[in-house]
């Protein structure tokens, strides 16, 4: 998924989602239009998205007055339709889909923005769905066993391919707790005087 907003250098700002960050709902014909991220952002990040409201938060206001700039909190941006909306007002608290943010923990009942969207903002592209699936297919569910015995032959060649190179070593007993030269062309001295290469 990719969300696209407004942004103050560029006319828009496209944020692609990654997996496992995001959650779908769609609607009684199958249309995603709901959508929740939790994401990481950092006090900095945070104070420079939502000004003097993220002080508001005893967690964010304690980061930057201890300078702890860099502190991660984990963020949540919910998009879904505002059913709550008045038809009759026009600001952004009753636009067709509602946007709000707010801390995921330690967020005492606050939110770091309240506002909404007249489009569902999120471009939420599916190659197929089957009956209520949400997250449909793709190709690569076409591949997935494929891959995974590729990849299990890969790691089984590596491993064949690390003990050709650097292969188990018999030596005589008069050696142990010594330190063995594996240099090439190296000498190690064994008390039996036997002349094998280790």
């Amino acid at each position: 998924p990719m969300i696209m907003e407004d942004s103050r250098k560029d006319i828009i700002t496209c944020t692609n989602f990654t997996a496992r960050e995001y959650y779908l709902a769609a609607n009684d014909e199958g249309e995603v239009d709901t959508i929740y991220r939790l994401f990481p952002m950092t006090a900095r990040e945070i104070y420079l998205k939502f000004g003097a409201k993220a002080k508001e938060l005893r967690a964010i206001s304690n980061a930057l007055d201890n300078n702890r700039l860099g502190e991660w909190f984990k963020v949540v941006h919910a998009i879904k339709p505002n059913s709550d909306r008045e038809f009759e007002k026009v600001d952004n608290l009753n636009m067709p889909w509602s946007s709000e943010y707010y801390l995921y923990e330690n967020n005492e009942d606050m939110f770091l923005r309240e506002s909404g969207y007249e489009m569902f903002p999120c471009a939420t592209p599916r190659w197929d769905v089957t009956g209520s699936d949400i997250y449909g297919i793709g190709p690569g569910m076409e591949t997935l066993a494929d891959v995974k015995m590729l990849q299990s032959m890969e790691g089984k060649v590596l491993k064949a391919l690390d003990k050709q190179i650097d292969p188990a070593l018999n030596v005589p007993n008069t050696m142990k707790g010594k330190v063995i030269n594996l240099l090439p062309g190296g000498i190690n001295f064994s008390a039996d005087g036997a002349n094998n290469a280790i």
